[in-house]
């Protein structure tokens, strides 16, 4: 039932392999085991970080049914979206620092940034609880992205196409002009394409969602040119998800200049950002 559908999200996508990968993904996510271990992981990697906080699991009281980690304490995000602008954007650079920059980091992260998924702590931590569905990206792939990204932010349409056709976002590029290509992503990924300060809205979520959608859009014909790799399927998911989040939120910030710091281009310029380096430069002389 769902096969003919993956044409709608992007025609090039070969429906076999992408089923096979959203199947393995959804099984996972049934397996608590699974889910422990990944909590496991992350725990142990953001122990004593300044401002993200992922519960230790507790083996002896997890089942293939049951999973029973760390108690956690917080706000939920109803209540965040109430607090005064700094406040929200102060929890909107943590929420993009965790899940974009573990994903760029690590190429590993949670594959979905649910609002249900985090309290915000008591002392201004955030507590991360969902780790079911994972988001893992092949090495090859994440050096990939984050080149991709770069190309993109220098404006370099012909680098920006090689890195596209090579992680398969691009399977005809016969048909696909570069410079086009370079616009589109500029479009797609407003918030973190140029060098300025840029506010999350809900706008900029339904013009995405309609150039995917809706014929009359002036971006849908190229989408239809446009493929999804399997392994990019929950890498997707994370990327609208996160920014569906930012939206709610009216995050704003220069979203540009920690991109390019997650990808090792800048130094960070932000409080969090500083505060993470730090937690990074203790952690490797300790």
């Amino acid at each position: 039932a769902v096969r003919p559908l993956l044409p709608l999200l992007a025609p090039g996508l070969e429906a076999g392999p992408a089923l096979e990968e959203i199947r393995r993904r959804t099984l996972d996510e049934c397996d608590y085991h699974l889910e422990a271990r990944n909590l496991a992981v992350l725990s142990e990697h953001f122990e004593g970080h300044p401002f993200v906080w992922v519960p230790h699991p507790i083996p002896e009281l997890t089942t293939k049914r049951v999973l029973t980690m760390e108690r956690a304490r917080g706000r939920s995000f109803a209540a965040m979206k109430r607090l005064p602008r700094a406040e929200r954007d102060r929890i909107s650079e943590i929420l993009f620092r965790f899940y974009w920059g573990t994903l760029h980091r690590r190429g590993f992260t949670s594959a979905d940034p649910h609002p249900g998924n985090y309290l915000l702590m008591d002392d201004g931590r955030m507590a991360f609880l969902d780790f079911g569905l994972a988001c893992e990206v092949p090495p090859e792939h994440g050096k990939g992205l984050r080149q991709l990204l770069v190309a993109l932010a220098d404006g370099d349409a012909d680098e920006v196409m090689e890195h596209a056709v090579a992680m398969g976002y691009v399977s005809r590029p016969e048909r696909t002009d570069p410079e086009t290509l370079l616009a589109y992503l500029r479009f797609a990924l407003a918030p973190i394409a140029e060098d300025r300060d840029y506010e999350f809205t809900r706008d900029y979520i339904a013009e995405r969602t309609a150039s995917m959608i809706d014929p009359r859009h002036p971006w849908w014909h190229f989408v239809r040119r446009l493929n999804l790799p399997p392994w990019a399927v929950h890498v997707y998911r994370l990327e609208i998800g996160l920014f569906a989040v930012m939206a709610q939120l009216g995050a704003r910030g220069n979203w540009h200049r920690v991109t390019m710091e997650l990808c090792g281009e800048r130094q960070p310029e932000t409080d969090l950002g500083r505060a993470e380096a730090q937690w990074a430069r203790d952690r490797l002389t300790a």
